[in-house]
């Protein structure tokens, strides 16, 4: 994929809009960064496709602690999560039932439940 500016609205959300460049730096670190595609976008496969499905989002989480979790050379231990922009929001759902998630962050994180309920800037009213 090209730079940032040719992402085009099929490419929302996908791992290589800007989690890779997160991965690679923490790798460079010396973490063990497995980067996921949620449901039904990117390279995961669903029906539509980009769907936006929030009730599966923080379980793609879960199945990402599974897997590591079979890994010998992971620490189960310290095991942690990055969520950026709306998975940020996802990854602290995420942390709250899974408490394999032993440490979390976010990036420019975007309360997508909020924005449903509220609209942008609270736009939205009960009338």
């Amino acid at each position: 994929m090209g730079p940032i500016s040719e992402v085009t609205e099929k490419d929302w959300a996908v791992k290589e809009q800007s989690s890779m460049l997160y991965a690679q730096k923490l790798a460079e670190q010396g973490f063990v960064i497995l980067a996921i595609d949620l449901p039904y976008w990117g390279e995961n496969e669903g029906q539509p496709p980009n769907l936006v499905a929030p009730e599966l989002y923080s379980e793609a989480f879960s199945t990402a602690v599974d897997y590591l979790g079979t890994q010998e050379f992971i620490d189960r231990n310290r095991i942690g999560v990055l969520g950026i922009c709306g998975s940020g929001g996802f990854a602290i759902s995420a942390a709250k039932m899974d408490p394999r998630l032993k440490a979390i962050a976010t990036v420019s994180m975007y309360d997508m439940g909020a924005v449903t309920r509220n609209g942008l800037n609270h736009a939205l009213t009960l009338q």
